[in-house]
């Protein structure tokens, strides 16, 4: 059951999607976007300012929210040319795969692509033929 979850900002968020993926039907694809996991402050220039990594309990709690989804789906990832969210991604891929899920890291993703809903279903329809 998760622990690191329950500990995060964003934990609330993640354990009701989880409750709803049990749900789908793992016949039809689903698209989750998630943009990173916790960034530490890090205190230097202006109020506010993160660091481009995560934090250690974030790392966590990525790696526990893969470990937590079905395994019965295919999951492929795409992350932004920001460090901290290739690294959730590759923490929620290493939790999929802890469990034997079905995963694949597809690559970078540019952000124009991400807001622009055109440039966005060519990539994943383009992916989704592979197969």
């Amino acid at each position: 059951m998760p622990y690191t979850l329950e500990s995060v900002e964003w934990g609330n968020p993640a354990l009701r999607l989880l409750a709803q993926c049990n749900d789908l039907d793992p016949n039809k694809p689903a698209i989750m976007h998630i943009r990173h996991t916790e960034r530490p402050m890090t205190g230097l220039g202006n109020p506010g300012e993160f660091t481009q990594v995560s934090t250690e309990i974030g790392k966590k709690a990525a790696y526990e929210l893969g470990s937590s989804l079905p395994t019965d789906r295919n999951y492929r990832f795409y992350y932004t040319y920001m460090e901290r969210t290739k690294e959730t991604v590759q923490e929620i891929n290493d939790g999929i795969a802890s469990n034997n899920g079905i995963t694949q890291i597809m690559g970078s993703i540019p952000l124009t692509a991400v807001v622009n809903r055109t440039k966005y279903n060519e990539i994943i329809s383009r992916d989704s033929e592979l197969g």
